[in-house]
This record gives C-alpha cells, structure tokens and sequence, in this order.
C-alpha cells in the first residue's frame, strides 16, 4: 500500500449536503452519490464514510447510496469501506424507518439483559441490510448525573 493509500485508509468523512457551486445557495443533503464524490471516495482511497439522518430517506435509497459508496472504492482497486452511522436506538437513530425500540434507560429499567441483547441484534440485522457495518451505539455511559441533558435516557443505568 502506497503512503497515499495509507492516510486514505485512516480517514472517516461525512458527505451531509452539497452544493454544486461555492457561492450558490442552493443546498441538497446527500442521498445519492454525485460524480465528483465518488471520485473523492475512490482517489483519496477513503477507508469509511459517515452517514446522519440527512443521508437516510427511506430503505431503498439508503441501500442504493451504501453499495454506490462501495462501489464507488472498489470498482477501482479499492478495499471495501466502513459505512458508519449512530444507531443507538431510541431517540438517537438516523435511519428512522428501522425497528423501533424505546431508549436504552427503559431497556436497562427492565432488568433483563437479554432485551438489550435482543434490541442491539436487531439493530445489527437491520444496518447489516442497510450496507452498513459499523455502528456506535448502544452507549455504554452511565448516567451519573441525572441533570446531564446529553446522556439521559441514551444510557442503560445510572449504576455501574
């Protein structure tokens, strides 16, 4: 792998909006790769790109854009990237069309671990569909400030 490849592979980007030119003020959120952004995929030799709610219509287009990205990396010699998103569950989910699961504090407030086993398998199943291969949630924060208006509900458990 050349020292080009090697920076390439360590980079994780994020493709939100788009505007065809600089100084328009027309913006589209990114739901279908356009030329010039598979060129950037593949010429840089990207090793994963970030996908938030403004990438995710609906099922179909999201699987569309998914094998484009990859496409767009190895169709030219590329390795197959990391397609990443934040699907926690709950009121953190970008792709808002999968499985809905209500957040991770009324899953720990069960007592059961096997319903966060289940939800996070799910979740699993469904981004594995989408074309999507990494994931960062659930979080595993414990919420230990009850006024924390960032973790909140996003953790199992305000106990270790």
């Amino acid at each position: 792998m050349s020292t080009d490849e090697k920076i390439g592979q360590i980079l994780m980007l994020t493709f939100r909006q788009w505007k065809d030119d600089a100084s328009s003020e027309d913006v589209q959120n990114v739901t279908a790769l356009n030329d010039t952004l598979r060129e950037v995929i593949s010429d840089y030799h990207l090793g994963g790109l970030a996908l938030f709610a403004e990438n995710c219509t609906d099922t179909e287009q999201l699987v569309r854009l998914t094998n484009d990205m990859q496409h767009s990396s190895i169709d030219k010699g590329g390795l197959p990237l990391l397609i990443y998103t934040d699907q926690e569950g709950g009121n953190v989910t970008r792709a808002k069309f999968g499985t809905a699961f209500s957040g991770n504090m009324a899953l720990g407030a069960s007592g059961d671990d096997g319903n966060a086993y289940t939800a996070g398998k799910i979740i699993g199943k469904e981004l594995d569909a989408l074309g999507i291969n990494c994931d960062s949630g659930p979080v595993a924060d414990v919420n230990s400030n009850e006024n924390n208006p960032i973790i909140g509900v996003r953790s199992f458990s305000g106990d270790v």
